[in-house]
């Protein structure tokens, strides 16, 4: 009897001991951690079917359109997938390209397109690495002009004007 007592004690002692050691770190408070500081972080909001335009005398003269768009809050920079865009500078006279991702610097007016197919008028086509293009004050008065870029970076200068 005596050796029964004994074991009902050692057995209620280590069911004591199990609880007390399960509930010192079920209770216990969880670490706090520090979110990133607002300056490393990289605040952007992400939109789908993105369309920037500009219009003159009423009419979309540009427009450029992207799968996603990531507008970043502290910059002007919107970054693109798969975009679009389409310039009018004269009835009958358009430039169409098609890129794979890009950049449009909003305050600047100026962009960047990578992997990109460009036509124009259905007369010919281009395709290159790297597009970068930049959209003009609509009151400049000049057509689309297209020149190599230098050998040092690939690519096309397109000025949308």
């Amino acid at each position: 009897m005596k050796s029964r007592t004994t074991i009902i004690y050692i057995a209620s002692g280590f069911v004591a001991a199990s609880l007390i050691f399960a509930g010192y770190f079920f209770l216990k408070k969880p670490e706090k951690i520090a979110p990133p500081p607002i300056e490393e972080a990289k605040s952007a909001i992400v939109f789908k079917d993105v369309k920037y335009s500009g219009e003159k005398k009423g009419i979309i003269d540009w427009e450029i359109r992207g799968k996603t768009g990531k507008k970043y809050i502290d910059k002007p920079i919107v970054e693109m997938e798969q975009m679009e865009g389409e310039y009018k500078p004269k009835a009958g006279t358009f430039v169409r390209f098609k890129g794979r991702k890009g950049s449009l610097d909003t305050e600047k007016e100026t962009g960047t397109v990578e992997d990109v197919r460009i036509v124009h008028n259905d007369e010919y086509t281009l395709t290159t690495k790297c597009l970068w293009f930049t959209v003009q004050a609509p009151s400049c008065g000049k057509s689309v002009r297209h020149r190599q870029s230098p050998k040092s970076s690939l690519g096309l200068h397109l000025h949308l004007c």
